[in-house]
């Protein structure tokens, strides 16, 4: 729990000159304006997203050497081993070219992913090895690959080409592949930011257009594959990953809601969508982040992904169901280790000082080298401060230690690695990712001193402004603006996510009355303008005073066929700013 002194600031974007007049445009009211206005939308055009309009591929380097081989592939039988990765984007990934590869006439295709304890991430050297056996004449990687140098030339040294698809950001030092396909590497002009499941359909649409070209389809009387039926992977994955929403990926995502929506995914996307009591045509990008994508993780995080590909890659419901099943119950288990986990982590951190560092490295034997990325990020939740959790390596035979990294927003967690990596080699054994979100593993002999450099290194690129707590707000909204009717108009101008972020409000209310469910979920009946709103609040124990400050999201509840308006209740917070 926060204290009254460190409760956050609520900060409330302000409206440009544009308001007005988008307003007008659009035939929205102004609230709505002025949301989208905050999210860079300028005009109607900036909120078209017909599939037709998606960025060109070829910007995007290599794609065009890349599908030439794996054409080569297709028309020669050649075997394909599809190397994915253990989370949400690397499955979708691996069941898009799978099914692709598959609907295209390819009969020797493969998909593999590594044992995250034995191997670790990308194609690593112990990955590679562990299916050699199986002859592979070319390896496609999926959402990983682009730091993966030792694996690529053992691949090589074996007569095995490889292409990399992936979208982490790229080492000095790239892997000596075939082609690599990455957005995020330098040379390339593609202007959007792709998940990895998408940089695999961007690969994918090239090589159904070199093969039409060569009238392949119509010499093998093979249907014509229309890439929309791909879409509800492209839009998981992407969702999931939490790539920025900029309008390419969000005419992706559109259209591939729209399927989903439609009834019209494929099995094993509708059977993770029937395990929840929500009909088709109500889910949002947010109910895929909250709702789906966390189902397919857990098979990655305790167990083996090749159960979420699998049940992606089901041609009839039933198996799809039976899988979906499983893959319910292995997140089930992550959801209470989890919590079990948080709790100790929780108590690491409480020991400490934190008002005078600024950052959290922490490191328990019970932790789970799978859930060790949830873990930090609920310690940069609570303490926003970048954090880093490790786990002991699943290997006995090891000394290493596995660790997971999260930032706040002005801190490139991946950069402040590759900072102490440079200065001191040999620290950490391995290291990559994003901005906002790392991996690395280093000997456990080296922890201590590790954790002092990365205090420093933190220290170095931020100031105390850096760790006040801010929420961001699109402003009030009068009560009568509060309805269903208003959850549907958002809903309309979506899909939100990372960099279009779903709108949030912030008032103040009176608390009429509360309940404390378990997992401390509090549920209370709000009091506004004379009017009575169902609120919940996750992770937050019984509120003390009779009125409190918050950040909000208004929410469809379905509940035994019934629709009711909830409140979200982001935060509580001590103050408002307008920004």
């Amino acid at each position: 729990m926060r204290t009254e002194s460190s409760l956050p600031t609520i900060l409330v974007r302000q409206a440009d000159k544009t308001v007005s007049q988008l307003a007008d445009e659009l035939d929205v009211p102004e609230y709505l304006a002025r949301i989208l206005s905050n999210r860079g939308i300028r005009s109607k055009d900036h909120l078209k997203l017909d599939i037709q309009d998606i960025l060109p591929p070829e910007p995007m380097l290599n794609i065009d050497k890349a599908a030439q081989r794996i054409v080569q592939a297709v028309l020669d039988q050649q075997t394909i081993l599809i190397a994915a990765d253990f989370d949400t984007d690397g499955a979708t990934s691996a069941a898009l070219c799978v099914s692709f590869l598959h609907a295209v006439g390819a009969k020797n295709v493969l998909y593999r992913v590594p044992d995250r304890q034995r191997m670790g991430y990308g194609l690593s050297t112990a990955f590679v090895e562990s299916f050699l056996a199986q002859h592979p004449d070319l390896i496609i990687t999926v959402d990983n690959g682009i730091t993966s140098v030792d694996g690529v030339v053992l691949a090589n040294q074996h007569g095995v080409e490889v292409i990399v698809t992936d979208h982490h950001l790229a080492p000095e030092v790239l892997p000596d592949a075939f082609a690599i396909v990455n957005p995020n590497m330098a040379g390339n002009s593609f202007a959007s930011k792709p998940a990895g499941v998408g940089v695999a359909f961007y690969v994918m649409s090239v090589v159904r257009r070199i093969l039409r070209g060569l009238n392949y389809f119509e010499e093998r009387q093979i249907t014509y594959p229309n890439l929309a039926h791909w879409l509800d992977l492209v839009a998981i994955g992407t969702i999931a990953d939490m790539v920025p929403m900029d309008q390419n990926n969000r005419r992706l995502v559109q259209r591939g809601m729209d399927r989903i929506q439609k009834g019209l995914a494929r099995p094993g996307v509708q059977a993770l969508l029937n395990l929840n009591d929500l009909p088709n045509a109500l889910y949002q990008a947010e109910d895929i982040a909250f709702k789906i994508a966390p189902k397919i993780n857990a098979a990655g995080r305790l167990g083996d992904m090749s159960t979420g590909i699998q049940t992606l890659l089901s041609e009839d419901l039933a198996t799809a169901s039976r899988l979906a099943k499983s893959l319910n119950e292995i997140n089930v288990s992550r959801r209470q280790k989890q919590s079990d986990m948080n709790v100790v982590a929780g108590r690491l951190v409480n020991g400490e000082e934190l008002d005078d560092k600024c950052s959290i490295c922490i490191h328990n034997s019970t932790f789970h080298e799978g859930l060790v990325g949830l873990i930090a990020s609920r310690l940069v939740e609570n303490f926003h401060r970048p954090s880093i959790a490790f786990a002991d390596s699943a290997d006995s035979d090891s000394d290493e230690l596995k660790g997971s990294a999260r930032s706040i927003e002005g801190v490139n967690i991946r950069d402040i690695l590759a900072e102490i990596d440079a200065q001191y080699p040999h620290l950490i054994t391995r290291f990559g990712g994003h901005a906002m979100a790392a991996g690395l593993t280093l000997r456990a002999a080296n922890l201590n001193r590790f954790q002092t450099l990365f205090e420093k290194s933190i220290q170095s690129h931020t100031d105390q402004q850096s760790f006040i707590f801010k929420l961001w707000s699109d402003g009030q909204l009068e009560a009568k603006d509060m309805t269903l009717d208003t959850v549907s108009l958002l809903d309309r101008y979506g899909p939100w996510g990372s960099e279009f972020p779903s709108p949030t409000f912030h008032d103040e209310f009176q608390v009429v009355s509360q309940t404390k469910h378990k997992n401390r979920v509090l549920r209370l009946q709000l009091l506004k303008d004379g009017l009575l709103f169902n609120g919940v609040a996750f992770s937050q124990d019984p509120v003390e005073e009779d009125t409190f400050l918050c950040t909000y999201k208004l929410q469809r509840n379905f509940f035994k066929d019934r629709e009711s308006l909830q409140l979200i209740i982001e935060e509580i917070a001590g103050s408002v700013s307008h920004y």
